[in-house]
């Protein structure tokens, strides 16, 4: 979808490539939602997303063959809204080699470098993997770095409380539970679960688990619920418990909108 068809080089690839006026690899509003990132903007621990970074200059053969695969990756990981791709340039300026060499420990002579940037920490693919990946490598290695561990396994009832409800914290509004017939968390959940952390506690109910599906009353899959304080919910549920139920369209956008509104809308468990 590039002009020229040569990954975004007019007039087919590098062949009519220029010192003096070099094309820029992750222009700002790129097709692929590529965003721009540097040292004015960078994620940090407050970050509302998990952010997949490269790092890069427009002049290194290696970062032009990279491009297509950070653009595929972007382009495929839209619809899960798992994470963000980001892009920074760190020949563009003084400031920026500055940022990468000091801030990110990055040898600016050995461009592109990718990472995952989680709670601030900023995670660098292993040198043995560097050389041109392709966009399923970059995915995989975005995966392994995926906070799953927000993500409560509960398998029984019981659990509900022990692993979630008890464990909330203050600020936290109630426990979601994702019932699913899967056997694998997926990474559109896990990506909810980073985006959401500050208003909610997460968990799942896997491989329809017959227990869980008799107490929450959930008789198809998926099914997403919030567990919240008496009173404030649609449901009842126990005697410090009720239940919102989820019932829109299953995609990331209108999830988060609804976990939003839900979380706008709720008191924390101490303002009762």
């Amino acid at each position: 979808g590039f002009p020229g068809g040569g990954g975004g080089f007019p007039g087919g690839g590098a062949g009519g490539f220029q010192q003096q006026q070099q094309q820029e690899l992750f222009p700002k509003d790129n097709p692929s939602h590529v965003t721009k990132l540097g040292s004015p903007k960078f994620p940090t621990a407050s970050s509302k997303h998990v952010w997949f970074v490269i790092f890069y200059s427009n002049d290194s053969r290696s970062c032009m063959e990279a491009q297509s695969a950070v653009n595929t990756l972007s382009e495929k990981v839209q619809k899960s809204g798992a994470f963000k791709v980001g892009a920074v340039d760190c020949l563009k300026s003084e400031k920026e080699a500055l940022f990468c060499q000091q801030q990110q420990n990055i040898a600016v002579d050995s461009l592109p470098q990718y990472a995952m940037v989680v709670d601030g920490k900023t995670h660098f693919m292993p040198d043995d993997e560097i050389n041109n990946p392709s966009a399923k490598t970059l995915h995989e290695f975005a995966m392994d770095w995926m906070p799953k561990q927000l993500i409560h396994n509960i398998n029984h009832p019981s659990q509900i409380d022990e692993r979630l409800i008890s464990k909330q914290k203050k600020s936290q509004k109630g426990s979601v539970v994702l019932m699913t017939d899967k056997y694998e968390t997926s990474s559109m959940y896990i990506g909810l679960a980073y985006q959401h952390r500050d208003n909610f506690n997460f968990g799942e109910s896997r491989a329809k688990n017959l227990n869980m599906a008799k107490e929450l009353k959930v008789k198809k899959y998926p099914h997403l619920i919030v567990l919240v304080p008496k009173g404030s919910g649609d449901e009842s549920w126990t005697d410090t418990n009720d239940i919102i139920r989820y019932d829109g369209p299953l995609k990331a956008e209108s999830i988060a909108k609804w976990l939003q509104t839900t979380a706008k809308q709720r008191k924390t468990k101490d303002e009762f």
